[in-house]
């Protein structure tokens, strides 16, 4: 009775946070009654930051030892790879990042008569490259003009084109003295 009580740390613990003792001053003396001191023990939070192809993306944030559910990104139009390194199953008592590529989709187009003969193949085309940018040359004096789709469309999957093939008309003049024949 009556001495300064003294001062004991809070306790540390990774991954968890204890407020001060609660009742406690410093230079306090003890009184003739029991004292109880407590301190909250709060469980801390951590995020994830995603980066995709090297840009900031999404931050998630996880309290320790929450089981971790790896956000899913989408690229219409793009492959995506896993997310690097691996995320553990629960969260650690630290900040993670982890990162993910992408890489565009690629497509077969196949530009066909209205009989169904392949006039051309396109292979290896990028996912959203306008139809108009890859229409087929075909042989000198032919024409390949698309009927099946609009031109100025985009590949989006493996795509059959059916257009009309057809032989080019050409007019010849022949100018003997004043007369056209």
């Amino acid at each position: 009775y009556g001495n300064t009580i003294p001062y004991k740390s809070v306790p540390s613990e990774k991954g968890y946070t204890f407020s001060e003792w609660d009742g406690y001053t410093q230079g306090m003396k003890m009184p003739a009654k029991d004292l109880d001191f407590v301190s909250e023990k709060t469980t801390n939070s951590y995020s994830i930051l995603y980066f995709v192809d090297g840009e900031f993306w999404a931050e998630k944030l996880y309290k320790y030892q929450e089981a971790i559910e790896p956000l899913e990104y989408f690229k219409e139009g793009y492959n995506v790879s896993e997310w690097k390194p691996t995320l553990p199953e629960k969260m650690p008592y630290y900040n993670l990042s982890a990162y993910c590529t992408t890489e565009v989709m690629r497509y077969n187009v196949i530009f066909v008569d209205e009989n169904g003969n392949t006039v051309s193949e396109a292979k290896g085309v990028p996912y959203n490259t306008p139809i108009i940018d890859i229409i087929p040359l075909v042989e000198e004096g032919y024409s390949y003009t698309i009927t099946s789709v609009d031109v100025n469309e985009t590949v989006k999957d493996n795509m059959t084109i059916v257009g009309k093939l057809s032989i080019n008309e050409y007019k010849v003049t022949i100018i003997c003295g004043e007369t056209q024949t």
